[in-house]
């Protein structure tokens, strides 16, 4: 079973997360993300000079294309992470599905569905891994003063993930047979008693 519609009899709440209340966590989270952002940032720094970014030598024009594009670059990338997590979803049987933004946290989530934990983790990590792979393709293919707008998109691709991996990390020693309710903003595990 990949997912299920009704939480069966015989499971109880493991634990619950949820990031907007769970003020502690939040900060551990969003701390390694800024980690996260860092690391990244320097590593792009030993490819490329960040200096390319800023570069007025080919003219204004160029220089507020390439800061349009990472702007809208930004936004797109932030509905289709969401996007993302929501085909996943709906590739694991979910049947309702509902998108927000909270102010601090954009998401995908379902209140009707229980995904199996091996579902759960394809469904969090998905984001992660299909835009690391594409922006990383990315960076390498572009003219070397398009580098920084593709590899901002990717510090916030993988920054962005931080809480997605929390909770996978999380739920790594837990029962297999744990069931795993996501509204978006909150994740509440089941197990069997």
């Amino acid at each position: 079973m990949h997912c299920s519609q009704t939480l069966p009899e015989n499971y109880r709440e493991l634990l619950s997360i949820d990031l907007q209340k769970d003020k502690k966590t939040a900060l551990l989270v969003n701390m390694a993300a800024v980690c996260a952002m860092v690391v990244l940032a320097l590593i792009g720094l030993l490819l490329v000079p960040f200096r390319t970014l800023l570069d007025f030598s080919q003219g204004f024009g160029l220089y507020f294309l390439r800061l349009g594009v990472l702007l809208a670059g930004m936004f797109a990338y932030i509905v289709l992470h969401e996007l993302t997590h929501a085909a996943v979803m709906k590739a694991y049987g979910a049947k309702k599905l509902r998108f927000g933004f909270t102010g601090m946290y954009a998401y995908a989530g379902s209140e009707a569905d229980y995904f199996a934990k091996r579902p759960y983790r394809h469904i969090a990590l998905a984001p992660l891994v299909l835009w690391a792979l594409i922006f990383g393709l990315l960076s390498a293919l572009v003219p070397q003063e398009w580098f920084w707008v593709v590899w901002i998109l990717q510090i916030a691709n993988v920054s962005g993930a931080a809480g997605d991996v929390y909770v996978t990390l999380r739920l790594l020693r837990l029962p297999r047979d744990l069931l795993v309710r996501d509204t978006g903003v909150a994740m509440t595990v089941y197990s069997a008693e």
